[in-house]
């Protein structure tokens, strides 16, 4: 996909008709909305509490050139929402996307730029089909009594 507009390294492809995209920066990241007639896309760079993801329990898609991402996905049954959380350079970055009409492609249209070499093409969010058994992300979860949960990298 080709991206019409970037937000740190979520790929856009805004479709024809109106469109809105608001940035609010809060010091440690920010958070891109996107708006158009059929869905909304909350897009969140980064965070004063980052955490980290069990790669063990995350799903992997690579491109054509094994570029490479670890994501969580889960949707709702009827189409209507799907959340993301991507797990680079260490942190959990969220993509929640809330769809107002099924025929709108809204996955289609929001992407993930995994090349940073290509940062203008988009891998859209439709080729990551691996749908999580768990309702929320795994997090990893460090406790003062015990080790990290399997899969999870020591504490840093």
């Amino acid at each position: 996909m080709f991206c019409s507009a970037v937000f740190a390294f979520f790929c856009i492809q805004l479709p024809i008709g109106n469109s809105t995209a608001q940035m609010q920066n809060m010091g440690f990241g920010g958070v891109v909305t996107v708006g158009t007639d059929g869905w909304n896309a909350f897009l969140g760079m980064g965070s004063d509490a980052p955490e980290v993801m069990n790669p063990t329990r995350l799903a992997k898609y690579c491109d054509a050139n094994k570029k490479c991402v670890l994501y969580y996905r889960h949707c709702k049954a009827d189409g209507s929402y799907c959340d993301f959380e991507f797990a680079l350079s260490g942190n959990t970055i969220p993509a929640r996307i809330t769809i107002k009409d099924t025929n709108a492609h809204a996955l289609d249209d929001v992407g993930i730029a995994i090349d940073p070499d290509k940062p203008l093409v988009g891998t859209p969010l439709s080729a990551l089909t691996v749908e999580s058994k768990d309702e929320q992300p795994p997090v990893c979860e460090y406790y003062n009594d015990r080790k990290p949960d399997a899969g999870c990298p020591a504490q840093r």
